[in-house]
């Protein structure tokens, strides 16, 4: 059980490297040849290529989510907790090159609702969602449509993102949150003391 379980470490930290340059050109004889196993063994552990990719998404999204609970722990306001939330994902994509560039090269608006999304992105955007109704209604973000708001949360995310792995010279956290504040908030410019 051991070896199967290191096994499956290595398969998934060579195959998230080799996603990050593009998952359709990535073959699982090329996982295995940079795992140094053999292919059989390789299936051995898993299925096939979208088991891999499923696998390495699943135990990113669920660490996203836990870093972004983490960060937005100490949050008061709702508002707060959005930022704080988004702070806390942002900064896990930046400790994680390589999963974010797969993410961002897979080609799909993360505002989408795809059926091919995960369970947990499923969950995420509904906090998100319900986040955006709680700030609506305490006046911390103008009226609008919490669902459309969310959207536009990732939107403004996934954007910014990929214009820093681009190369862009900036803060991405810092101009991420600028956005979402200046997208939403009521107040943007009183909230520098928010976060």
């Amino acid at each position: 059980m051991a070896k199967q379980e290191a096994y499956r470490r290595v398969i998934l930290e060579c195959a998230e490297e080799l996603f990050a340059d593009g998952i359709d050109g990535t073959r699982v004889d090329d996982i295995a040849a940079a795992a140094g196993i053999a292919p059989r063994t390789l299936y051995s552990v898993f299925a096939g290529k979208q088991e891999i990719i499923d696998a390495v998404c699943d135990r990113h999204r669920r660490a996203l989510v836990a870093r972004a609970e983490v960060v937005a722990a100490p949050a008061t306001t709702p508002l707060a907790t959005l930022v704080l939330g988004v702070r806390g994902a942002t900064q896990y994509f930046i400790d994680h090159p390589n999963y974010l560039k797969m993410e961002l090269r897979e080609s799909r608006a993360w505002s989408a609702d795809s059926p091919s999304f995960s369970p947990i992105w499923h969950q995420t955007f509904d906090t998100q969602r319900r986040l955006f109704e709680r700030c609506i209604a305490d006046g911390s973000v103008r009226p609008g449509d919490a669902d459309a708001y969310a959207r536009a949360l990732l939107a403004i995310q996934q954007s910014q993102l990929a214009h820093w792995v681009d190369g862009a010279d900036h803060d991405v956290s810092a101009r991420i949150e600028d956005l979402v504040l200046h997208a939403f908030a009521t107040h943007p410019d009183e909230c520098a003391g928010l976060t």
